[in-house]
């Protein structure tokens, strides 16, 4: 008789009192017969909230040591204001390398007609409004990607996080791209 985890279902040896997979103690009432169907089970921290703590870790990449902290203040602040001199400076480049590219898609477009329109003066708002919530903005970005990672199946979240995390040129490329043909067509 094999018994099993009442926290993470992982099997526990004959005579073990805690899981080794996520170290719950095992009430020593819970006896059930063994099954011929294994379920290998992903390494866990120890609760959902750890999992998902290293999948956001992951997701950021480079520079944890900034927005990690920043992400964590806003959280318990409950805050959307902060500042970034990159997202201030660099709004749209920022944002597509990082990967958040409906944000970054959504600025370069806005800009880009109100230069169209004769309202160009109005990107300065948008830089600073951009500085002011940047962090939030890139906060609600990598939560948005954890919980899609969290409701995957473990290899397929793997092959996700690899997918979706850190940052990637491609999007600035892109955007580079669509600017100079952008500038091609207005000028």
């Amino acid at each position: 008789m094999s018994k099993y985890c009442e926290n993470c279902g992982a099997v526990v040896m004959d005579g073990g009192k805690f899981c080794e997979n996520c170290g719950a103690r095992v009430p020593e009432d819970v006896i059930v017969e063994a099954v011929d169907v294994v379920i290998e089970r992903p390494k866990s921290y120890g609760s959902p909230a750890a999992d998902a703590r290293e999948v956001r870790e992951r997701l950021v990449g480079t520079k944890q040591e900034y927005y990690l902290p920043r992400f964590e203040k806003m959280e318990t602040l409950n805050s959307v204001t902060g500042w970034n001199w990159a997202a201030f400076f660099f709004s749209t480049i920022w944002m597509m390398y990082r990967k958040m590219y409906v944000f970054g898609g959504a600025v370069w477009l806005a800009s880009n007609l109100l230069s169209a329109i004769g309202l160009g003066f109005l990107g300065l708002v948008i830089s600073i409004a951009m500085g002011v919530l940047g962090n939030y903005l890139y906060m609600k970005d990598i939560n948005n990607r954890v919980d899609k990672a969290m409701d995957m199946q473990p290899e397929e979240r793997e092959l996700y996080i690899q997918k979706n995390s850190g940052t990637g040129w491609v999007g600035v490329i892109v955007l580079f791209a669509l600017s100079m043909v952008l500038g091609a067509i207005l000028y």
